[in-house]
């Protein structure tokens, strides 16, 4: 072997090891200078040079058929490639590949350049991993270092949110002590002792309990059995059908684990509906989702799931009842949700029903809600017209509420409706507001009538949807006054692109070069 081969030999990172997945193999068509060309000879024995007898050039065409495949397959190597003098080499590529000559040198060159790339791609690897391994270990120093400090600021949280109970107790232990919790668990292992640091700690049950409880998600309950142990059943997102609906009843009524409740219905109709409102005996929940579009709901299941305003600790509700059949009855008992004693943020989705404004009447008896400060309303295409609108103004008269969403949208709500609606200025508390009033009815004065909305003092947030409204320049024009609002920060218009022309439209985009308006959308559906 010559001291080139040795030399490129020894640049391999791993002997015998295969090409890098994705390399191109060289183009070795034409001379190199300085270089003969390589021609076909007899297979010959290298030790003596006499000719090989059949049994050996039986072997070596063997050698040649496995090199050849790898080849192919792009898996050869360049110590496989040097085992070949340089008739063979060229005999065994011209036979198969076409090429007339070929420059052995040329492909050791190439496979040479390969396996230095390789070699660095390692060392980086190599890099990457102790830069890991450090971080890993000044993140375990710094938690060792600040031990106390975590402990105490993560008790001192739980204890201003939580009071002190068994249950809890159990829950700010079970961090440190899980493995012995769980049927058939191996006993608890020490935490390994980085260098420099002391043993790991984990935190405190009832801080993940916070964290998990931010989140309303189940999902730390998957990093590992600790958090499985502390967090089991605390955030559950779950498919119901009519069939599994008792069973899951059943065995979770009543459960104590549980604070967030995400629940999505396939054909319960109304006997599944009533079922549902036993979820109210859950001691601890305080978020319940119930997704109950599609469902052939009537106004029994409605009537039925008023019931839920009796969950004690109950502060988020949202019953998704797009496409049923609830009517005015229905609707009149679900405002009874106004007396549920802890609810902060209500939600009903209602689009496609059987409302009137006997309904939008009834829902404006949530201003007697006395904790409600979020509240979101779908109404879009039932049968509202200017005296829902006019109902539902009174929500202005509510003191707590922040946030309010009313989507009319589909209706028959015109310009007495948005003049009306125009009241909730003086909303006391009132800092975001969306009106959906996208329809066929509200003209200019309508649209000049909702400009009045820049005299509420607190509003920061804006939305109005009026696309489909035969609303021209002049009501366009009227909105700008929107700018003058002393609190808004965030305006999103959208108006109808056929009905309002290019002065309009120019009056409305130039909202964007307003200074303090920190976030504005128009668009011209």
């Amino acid at each position: 072997m010559s001291d080139d081969e040795a030399e490129v030999m020894s640049l391999s990172p791993v002997s015998g090891g295969s090409r890098e997945e994705g390399a191109q193999w060289p183009n070795l068509d034409g001379d190199l200078d300085g270089e003969g060309v390589i021609g076909a000879s007899a297979p010959f024995n290298e030790t003596d040079g006499s000719p090989l007898d059949s049994e050996q050039a039986q072997q070596l065409e063997a050698l040649k058929q496995d090199f050849l495949e790898k080849l192919r397959c792009n898996a050869v190597t360049l110590d496989e490639v040097l085992e070949y003098n340089d008739a063979d080499l060229s005999e065994l590529l011209k036979d198969d590949f076409g090429y007339s000559t070929i420059k052995r040198n040329k492909l050791k060159a190439w496979l040479k350049k390969q396996q230095e790339e390789n070699a660095l791609a390692q060392q980086l690897k190599a890099l990457r991993e102790l830069q890991a391994q450090l971080r890993r270990e000044q993140l375990h120093q710094l938690c060792a270092a600040n031990k106390l400090e975590k402990q105490a600021v993560a008790h001192a949280v739980a204890g201003s949110t939580t009071k002190s109970t068994p249950s809890d107790r159990h829950l700010g232990d079970a961090a440190s002590s899980s493995s012995a919790q769980v049927p058939g668990a191996s006993p608890p292992q020490e935490e390994p002792a980085y260098a420099g640091a002391a043993v790991w700690t984990p935190f405190p049950g009832a801080l993940w309990e916070l964290i998990s409880d931010f989140l309303e998600s189940d999902s730390l309950c998957y990093v590992c059995r600790r958090l499985a142990d502390v967090l089991r059943r605390r955030h559950m997102d779950c498919n119901v059908s009519h069939q599994i609906l008792a069973a899951f009843l059943k065995k979770h009524k009543g459960d104590p684990a549980i604070r967030t409740l995400r629940v999505h219905c396939n054909a319960v109709r109304d006997e599944g509906a009533q079922g549902l409102v036993a979820l109210k005996e859950i001691p601890s929940l305080t978020a319940l989702r119930l997704h109950l579009a599609w469902n052939w709901l009537t106004d029994t299941a409605a009537c039925a799931l008023a019931g839920l305003k009796e969950a004690p600790l109950l502060t988020s509700l949202m019953l998704d009842l797009m496409e049923n059949e609830v009517g005015d009855v229905g609707v009149q008992a679900l405002a009874e949700l106004r007396h549920a004693p802890s609810l902060t943020d209500l939600e009903l989705k209602l689009w496609r029903n059987c409302l009137t404004d006997v309904s939008a009447e009834a829902f404006a008896q949530l201003k007697e809600a006395p904790a409600l400060k979020t509240l979101k309303l779908d109404l879009a295409s039932n049968y509202l017209g200017d005296s829902g609108a006019q109902a539902l103004a009174a929500l202005k008269e509510s003191t707590t509420l922040k946030s309010l969403t009313l989507d009319l949208g589909s209706n028959e709500v015109g310009d007495l409706g948005a003049q009306a609606l125009a009241g909730l200025k003086d909303a006391p508390a009132l800092t975001a507001l969306t009106l959906g009033l996208g329809s066929r009815d509200i003209t200019d004065i309508g649209a000049a009538a909702l400009g009045v909305l820049r005299e509420s003092p607190l509003l920061c947030s804006l939305t109005l949807d009026l696309g489909g409204n035969p609303i021209g320049d002049a009501g366009a024009v009227a909105l700008t006054v929107l700018k003058d609002a002393p609190s808004l920060a965030a305006l999103d218009v959208n108006m109808s692109f056929e009905s309002v022309g290019e002065q309009g439209k120019q009056a409305l985009l130039a909202l964007r070069e307003v200074p303090a308006l920190k976030t504005v959308h128009i668009t011209f559906a």
